[in-house]
């Protein structure tokens, strides 16, 4: 899985995370508990396990999104893709160990009329949406993984 690189909006975000890579994986695969670390994400469902193929519902901001799993290799790659009102996105997370932990590499991409129109305001939510969410995933995995 990849994300669409000629789509208006595209941003790749990194963080370096004072946990193994099993644990910052478990954290980002458990999606019924992403509300209870990032409070941009109102509620989520995953129907069945975080595994390629598997679809799950969310509701990050004023946004429904519906997401398939599009890449699941723990504890290194996982991938979803996501619709919304005019929108379509891909995101991707890449988890390499390094010394200290787990460097997280995140890539996101939006496509669609909405992006489209919007573009400059949307890099700009996404890149402080992104920013954000590794800042708490880093935060529960730090603690889960003490």
């Amino acid at each position: 899985m990849d994300i669409d690189q000629a789509a208006p909006v595209v941003i790749e975000k990194s963080v370096d995370i004072g946990a193994a890579p099993e644990t910052v994986w478990d954290v980002l695969a458990d999606v019924e508990r992403w509300p209870d670390w990032n409070p941009d994400v109102k509620s989520a469902t995953l129907d069945g396990a975080f595994a390629e193929g598997s679809r799950f519902r969310w509701k990050s901001g004023p946004s429904r999104i519906r997401s398939t799993v599009e890449a699941s290799e723990r504890p290194r790659v996982a991938g979803w893709s996501g619709k919304t009102l005019g929108a379509r996105a891909a995101h991707l997370w890449l988890l390499e160990p390094t010394a200290g932990g787990t460097r997280v590499t995140t890539r996101e991409s939006m496509s669609g009329p909405v992006p489209r129109l919007l573009t400059g305001s949307m890099k700009r939510t996404l890149e402080k949406s992104l920013d954000a969410w590794l800042a708490r995933m880093a935060t529960a995995a730090e603690r889960r993984g003490r």
